[in-house]
């Protein structure tokens, strides 16, 4: 019965900010963390959570090998639906690359460690097989960050990244909007 309440409240808040929620686990969005893995070549956006106290603290898997495994399952969620274990997969190497991240450590220093994160993981891919990943921390105005707001500061940081990385957009064409 508890189960069902938290997908009640948590499709709910997804909804209310854009979401479809196709995989539930258990909690609601406000005993979990959130990260956003964004893909502007193949146009994706994925929402991920993970309850608070399951995050790792290290990692055995190389930050490369995790946004290896990022890139493809994003590319193959694009063509179809990944069944539940790749969905897993994809989530489980977006949360490790994560925590490996300065971004994670500075986000852990300043924070109580009851804090929620949400994170934003934005794919720049670099060719046919080369991709690298940008992270960065939000702070969304409700449970959940919305479509918009995770749209905007897409825009935002893309924007930023263009001055400061233009080599990071050789290979990109755009297809989110």
């Amino acid at each position: 019965m508890v189960d069902e309440v938290d997908k009640i409240i948590s499709e709910a808040h997804g909804k209310a900010n854009g979401w479809n929620i196709d995989h539930f686990n258990s909690g609601t969005p406000f005993n979990k963390h959130f990260f956003y893995v964004v893909d502007p070549h193949l146009g994706m956006i994925q929402m991920f959570s993970v309850h608070k106290e399951t995050v790792p603290a290290s990692t055995p898997l190389a930050t490369g090998d995790c946004v290896s495994a990022v890139a493809h399952l994003m590319k193959k969620a694009s063509k179809k639906p990944l069944k539940p274990n790749m969905v897993n997969g994809l989530a489980g190497a977006s949360l490790h690359y994560l925590i490996q991240t300065q971004t994670y450590r500075m986000w852990k220093q300043q924070t109580a460690p009851d804090d929620r994160f949400h994170a934003l993981l934005l794919i720049y891919r670099q060719g046919a097989v080369e991709s690298l990943m940008r992270p960065a921390m939000l702070n969304p105005k409700g449970a959940i960050a919305s479509t918009e707001e995770l749209k905007g500061l897409v825009e935002h940081i893309m924007g930023t990244d263009r001055v400061n990385h233009p080599d990071w957009f050789n290979f990109m064409k755009m297809k989110l909007k």
